[in-house]
C-alpha cells in the first residue's frame, strides 16, 4: 500500500515571520520584497501566534489606519487555520477549505513555522484534490 502525502511532501518552505510589535507599512514592504501574500506572526520563543495577509494590510488601508503606526498585533488574525509538517495533506487541505483560507502556516509538533501550505499546491502537488474557487467555496 502507498504511503499517503504528507503537508511537509507539498508545502512551500521557508514561511516569512515576523513579531507582532512590527508596523503594518514594514509588513507590507516584507511581503512585497518577498513576493507573498501572508507572514506567519511568532511570539519571543518562534511560536506561531497569528497570521497578517495582504488582505489584512487592505483593510487597514480602507479603514484609513495609519500603517506607519499600526502594529501587526492589532490587525493579525490571531487564531489562524495552520496544518503540521506531518499531517496527512487530504485532512490538511479539507481543513484550510472548511476555514475559508487560501494559504495556512505550516508548523511543527511545538509550534515552531516551517513553511506555508496554499490550495494551489494541492493543484501542483496531485490530480484528483480538491481546490476552492476564487470565491472560497467547495462542494460537499
Amino acid at each position: 500500500m502507498a504511503q499517503e502525502d504528507t503537508v511537509n511532501d507539498a508545502m512551500i518552505g521557508g514561511a516569512l515571520t515576523t513579531t507582532a510589535d512590527v508596523r503594518i507599512a514594514d509588513a507590507a514592504r516584507m511581503m512585497r520584497d518577498a513576493d507573498v501574500a501572508i507572514i506567519a506572526v511568532v511570539d519571543d520563543d518562534e511560536e506561531l501566534i497569528g497570521v497578517i495577509t495582504d488582505r489584512d494590510i487592505t483593510i487597514v488601508v480602507a479603514d484609513e489606519l495609519d500603517p506607519s503606526t499600526t502594529r501587526v498585533g492589532e490587525r493579525m488574525s490571531d487564531s489562524p487555520v495552520s496544518v503540521g509538517q506531518n499531517d496527512d495533506l487530504d485532512a490538511a487541505f479539507e481543513r484550510m477549505l472548511e476555514g475559508d483560507v487560501h494559504r495556512a502556516p505550516v508548523t511543527d509538533e511545538v509550534g515552531h513555522v516551517w513553511g506555508v501550505l496554499e490550495q494551489s499546491d494541492a493543484a501542483r502537488h496531485g490530480e484528483g484534490r480538491r481546490v476552492a474557487d476564487s470565491g472560497g467555496q467547495h462542494p460537499r
